[in-house]
């Protein structure tokens, strides 16, 4: 028989720890109330309700223009850790979209988010890492970071911090970054950290760093730096590593470094002739391209001209090889400059 008495649980299928959404477009500017009050349980499940709630592209935009973002600097501060951990994640699933990320710029969020790179939780940092990758990905980001000369803080972190996954995120704004403009990085120790983490145990973090110093070196004044930091020696070592990526972007970090004849004095002395030809082997289709295009630069040098002629023979072989990129020919290419430069008489 029925009972009149009201039971002390809550109902099934309810979930305490999230707000409950109001209906259509009524639903985020709710949310966006919650934030702003005093209530820190209420505003706990306001964050996690906007999370779940964002996860759908077709959200992102009216919470945008609610103004959603404008309330996450005042939130990635706030003295409970929960808090800041639901701010960060809620500001990268903003900034996974083109709207989200013209929204923390024209807000000018990019200063409160850089200041929590000090945030005592890894999550926290990680986010806010996540976040500005993100935001460089369009050239207003990239300008943006640069005006605030956050590179050199970004170089510092790199240097610092102990967390793979951030690391991985810093050296993909740096990328960024130094696509559009490699001074800022020059003016700081930046070399040197690209540098120290080519022997990180992470297979990312030293393709990462590959990737970053030839970026970094583009320049004859990065190009100076890698000679003095002894970043050839390194990155011979990293022609046998296992990892695909890591030896592709050792190869091709070799091509732009070893174009200045001070750096081809340096690479020969060095068993560099020997492992890019055994990369012509390599299993890899990009492998085979980088290391044909450094074996192109370096054969510039007598003495490695001597000893790449051994490897003619396999270039040939190599020649007909179709590519899966735009542009297929582009081995056949390349082999044929190698050959021409390895045969090259004066």
């Amino acid at each position: 028989m029925a009972s009149s008495r009201i039971s002390e649980q809550n109902p099934p299928n309810i979930d305490v720890t999230r707000s409950s959404v109001a209906y259509g477009d009524r639903a985020i500017p709710k949310l966006k109330r919650e934030l702003a009050g005093d209530d820190d349980q209420v505003r706990l499940q306001a964050l996690r309700s906007l999370c779940d709630k964002l996860r759908n592209p077709m959200n992102v935009k009216e919470a945008t223009d609610e103004g959603i973002a404008q309330e996450t600097p005042t939130l990635l501060k706030h003295s409970l850790v929960e808090v800041r951990r639901l701010a960060a994640q809620l500001l990268v699933i903003v900034s996974n979209h083109p709207v989200g990320r013209d929204s923390i710029l024209a807000n000018g969020l990019l200063t409160p988010i850089s200041q929590s790179f000090d945030d005592a939780d890894v999550l926290v940092r990680e986010g806010v890492h996540r976040v500005t990758q993100n935001v460089t990905l369009i050239a207003g980001g990239v300008h943006k970071v640069l005006e605030m000369n956050l590179t050199a803080t970004l170089v510092t972190k790199l240097d610092q911090e102990s967390d793979t996954l951030i690391k991985e995120h810093i050296l993909a704004t740096l990328h960024n970054c130094m696509k559009v403009n490699t001074a800022p990085c020059l003016a700081t120790p930046a070399i040197q950290v690209f540098v120290g983490h080519m022997t990180h145990t992470n297979a990312a973090i030293r393709a990462g760093a590959c990737l970053a110093l030839t970026d970094a070196t583009f320049p004859l004044e990065g190009k100076e730096q890698a000679v003095k930091y002894n970043a050839i020696p390194q990155l011979v070592e990293l022609l046998q590593d296992g990892d695909t990526d890591v030896r592709a972007r050792a190869a091709s970090s070799l091509m732009t470094v070893c174009i200045t004849t001070e750096a081809k004095k340096v690479v020969v002395e060095t068993d560099v002739v020997d492992r890019l030809g055994a990369l012509l082997d390599d299993a890899s289709t990009s492998v085979k391209l980088a290391a044909v295009k450094a074996i192109t630069t370096i054969a510039d040098a007598p003495e490695a001209r001597r000893d790449f002629r051994h490897y003619v023979d396999k270039l040939e072989e190599i020649k007909g090889i179709k590519l899966t990129s735009f542009d297929p020919d582009a081995l056949t290419k390349a082999v044929e400059k190698a050959i021409a430069s390895i045969q090259w008489k004066p």
